[in-house]
């Protein structure tokens, strides 16, 4: 079967073409994606912060170990939940899946539109949240999950094939 999804094409970008810029157009066009995401009966608990000013974009480098190519891309997008909004048990939270879905749709509607992207995490690492909370005046009841970068790739890496049958299992593991 051939694979034509972005799904089997995308990968992450590290470098990208500094001369061009994420319209707002483009932005709002990914996170409309994001929201399309399922989550726990319905709750989208998410919450989007966009960071796309030269301050802002250094400051987050300077407290995140993993975007150096940020400067570069020059658009972070900080993907955040909700922790109030999202569908609650006893046992756990949902705002992780769902987030981590409507991430997961940024990256595949940003390849789509020919951008480039790199999911760089910020959750569960008590001093980077803390790091972000504060840049980004997050009230206590959001916690900042994942920045993507966001921009007009530099690079194409291969795809590759990524199944492994060993980790399929059929009935019982």
């Amino acid at each position: 079967m051939e694979k034509t999804s972005v799904i089997f094409s995308r990968r992450s970008i590290r470098k990208y073409d500094s001369s061009r810029r994420v319209s707002r157009e483009q932005i709002e066009d990914v996170l409309g994606a994001a929201m399309h995401a399922p989550s726990a009966m319905n709750k989208q608990p998410w919450e989007f912060v966009v960071v796309n000013e030269p301050k802002g974009i250094a400051e987050i480098m300077r407290i995140h170990p993993y975007c150096e190519s940020l400067g570069e891309a020059g658009t972070a997008i900080i993907v955040c939940g909700d922790r109030d909004a999202q569908f609650k048990i006893p046992d756990g939270e949902y705002w992780l899946c769902d987030c981590s879905a409507a991430t997961q749709n940024i990256l595949l509607r940003a390849a789509e539109l020919g951008l480039g992207t790199c999911w760089c995490g910020i959750y569960p690492e008590a001093v980077r949240c803390k790091a972000f909370r504060e840049l980004l005046g997050l009230p206590k009841n959001i916690e900042p999950l994942a920045l993507v970068i966001i921009g007009y790739p530099k690079e194409s890496p291969e795809a590759g094939n990524r199944y492994v049958k060993s980790k399929v299992h059929w009935q019982k593991f």
